[in-house]
């Protein structure tokens, strides 16, 4: 995936406008990749910015951060988008002078304006992308984006479907393989993991993320040991202090609750053992 990311920069640097949309599960390594695509940019300007979910009302937020639009800017056009920004004016104006000065930016270099968690970008920065990848084709820029399959608001999904007809390149990123997860716990520990470890890391169903928690709730409860060169662990161990941070990649080895979907009535059930009453389970 990170081969083709980079053909595409390198075509964007010397053909013009393209798009780069990352998707991928929470803690399947977004935000890492797109940081590996980011070291890949020498010779450009680059613009980062990442979409906030506590910010998903503040109009135009993650495209005003990426290019430093304040009121205070030196750069007047910013300044002014700033200003239209604040007071509120119309939608259009506002998304036409973004769609001006990147067009500006990008006729002085080779530019790659970045985002990550699109998913929680308010719809107007999404409309400002969606005019951008409409007006600036003939110029030296490149959008890399990264968000979740969901959440995604009806401009989003527009902007991703119509993305990827006109040519953009969707990378979609999946779990790790077994040899990857065991390479991973290898970097983090140092050492390769026993069968023990092996056995706990493979709940985190090769989510990256959950498997460095796992791994870090294990070590700083003191359940890993050195055997033969290898850091082990007993398969039954299940970190307690920690283990809301690691949850989705414990809940596997929980075993009176098994979440589970009724596809004939469509409706969840909780499958339990005797002594577990409902109620409880569901709090």
């Amino acid at each position: 995936e990170l081969d083709a990311v980079r053909q595409r920069l390198a075509r964007g640097r010397a053909a013009g406008y393209e798009i780069v949309l990352i998707e991928g599960e929470p803690g399947i390594g977004k935000s890492r990749f797109l940081a590996e695509v980011l070291t890949d940019a020498a010779g450009r300007r680059v613009l980062h910015a990442d979409a906030d979910e506590l910010e998903r009302t503040r109009p135009f937020g993650p495209l005003a951060d990426a290019l430093g639009c304040r009121v205070s800017s030196a750069d007047p056009l910013c300044a002014e988008i700033a200003r239209l920004i604040d007071e509120g004016a119309a939608e259009f104006r506002i998304v036409e002078r973004f769609a001006e000065r990147l067009e500006r930016l990008a006729l002085e270099g080779p530019l790659l304006v970045a985002v990550d968690d699109l998913q929680w970008a308010d719809p107007s920065t999404v409309t400002s992308l969606r005019f951008a990848a409409r007006h600036l084709v003939d110029v030296p820029a490149t959008f890399v984006l990264a968000s979740r399959p969901i959440p995604r608001g009806h401009e989003l999904e527009r902007f991703v479907d119509t993305s990827i007809s006109d040519g953009a390149l969707h990378v979609t990123l999946g779990p790790l393989n077994d040899d990857a997860v065991i390479d991973l716990v290898e970097d983090i520990l140092g050492r390769p993991p026993g069968p023990g470890l092996r056995s706990l890391v493979a709940s985190a169903a090769g989510n990256p993320f959950y498997v460095t928690e796992l791994v870090d709730a294990l070590a700083a409860d003191g359940r890993l040991r050195t055997v033969d060169g290898m850091v082990d662990a007993d398969a039954a161990s299940v970190p307690v202090p920690r283990v809301g941070r690691a949850l989705p990649a414990l809940l596997g080895r929980i075993p009176p609750v098994v979440a589970a979907l009724d596809r004939g009535a469509g409706k969840p059930f909780l499958a339990r053992r005797p002594g577990h009453r409902e109620q409880d389970l569901a709090r």
